[in-house]
């Protein structure tokens, strides 16, 4: 584009000069960041505060020691198992619903580890907690990337687990002060008061950045069987998408299609999240990467989680 202005006279924009300010805008962090990063340091608090409870907890049950490893392998099993589902219903139902479903979850599941007084009792708590946890970091994740770009992600990642990861920090310290000043298991619930708390602003407070579909035409929408004149046939379309006049079969059929449907979207995503880790696997560099990251988690959870408390 020419720097010259124009026969109409008005101000032109240079190529360079276009370029570089979309560049600039594409640069910039998002401030929906800020609520997305308080969130995550009021969340990271609440779980650094509970580490160093976790073992005085289980010593006034009276568990042994590979009973402990089972709460403590609880967690992890369940936000492994709860990573894709939580994904399908992310782009499903929002960001924002997963996250204050997440939350919540989490707060329930630290009254029921206050009020735990046998293992079963305990490793359903711990189960609920990993499944929540798993909601709670796809919603977070998936809203980070909605309002990110490939110029900016990495400024729009550093307060997020920044905010995460100084929680984790304080958080210990703070858990032991609590444990000496009400005891464990008030400890304990306080940090799922706290949850609540966050799962309550999470809801009102947080923007939903999933992006919405275009609105359809009108002319795309089916008849209503109302418009019909009386005694005709459904058309075609309505026949395909369940509308039988007053049949209410056709409502079932679809609330029972919309559950298959989200079965099929699990089972179609962990097919997919399987086939994208194959040729990640297959290259030596990279499977040597894995197995090492995965060794470091093996003995973190062994050694640091388990052994020393």
């Amino acid at each position: 584009a020419a720097a010259s202005k124009p026969a109409t006279g008005l101000p032109s924009l240079s190529a360079n000069a276009w370029a570089a300010t979309l560049t600039s805008m594409a640069e910039r962090r998002d401030v929906r960041i800020w609520p997305l990063a308080g969130s995550m340091l009021v969340a990271g608090t609440a779980i650094g505060i509970v580490l160093p409870l976790m073992p005085m907890l289980v010593n006034e049950i009276g568990l042994s020691p590979a009973q402990y490893g089972q709460v403590i392998s609880a967690f992890g099993f369940a936000k492994l198992l709860g990573n894709v589902p939580t994904a399908v219903l992310v782009s499903t139902h929002g960001r924002v619903p997963l996250m204050t479903w997440g939350l919540s979850s989490i707060g329930v599941a630290y009254l029921a580890i206050g009020a735990a007084t046998t293992l079963p009792h305990l490793l359903g708590a711990r189960l609920l907690s990993g499944l929540g946890v798993s909601a709670l970091l796809a919603g977070a994740m998936t809203a980070v990337a909605d309002i990110s770009t490939p110029l900016n992600r990495s400024r729009m990642m550093a307060p997020f687990m920044t905010a995460f990861s100084a929680g984790t920090v304080v958080g210990p310290a703070l858990g032991g002060w609590l444990a000496g000043a009400i005891g464990v298991g008030p400890a304990v619930c306080c940090v799922g008061g706290v949850f609540f708390f966050n799962a309550m602003v999470t809801r009102f407070v947080m923007v939903e950045t999933m992006p919405q579909p275009p609105p359809q035409p009108p002319s795309s929408q089916p008849p209503s069987p109302h418009d019909l004149p009386s005694g005709s046939p459904p058309a075609p379309s309505m026949r395909a998408a369940g509308v039988h006049g007053g049949n209410t079969e056709g409502g079932g059929a679809a609330a029972r299609g919309a559950g298959a449907g989200w079965g099929r979207g699990v089972y179609v995503a962990v097919r997919e999240t399987l086939s994208q880790w194959r040729p990640v696997l297959a290259h030596p560099e990279l499977r040597a990467v894995v197995t090492l990251h995965s060794a470091y988690w093996a003995c973190m959870a062994g050694a640091n989680m388990t052994l020393l408390p």
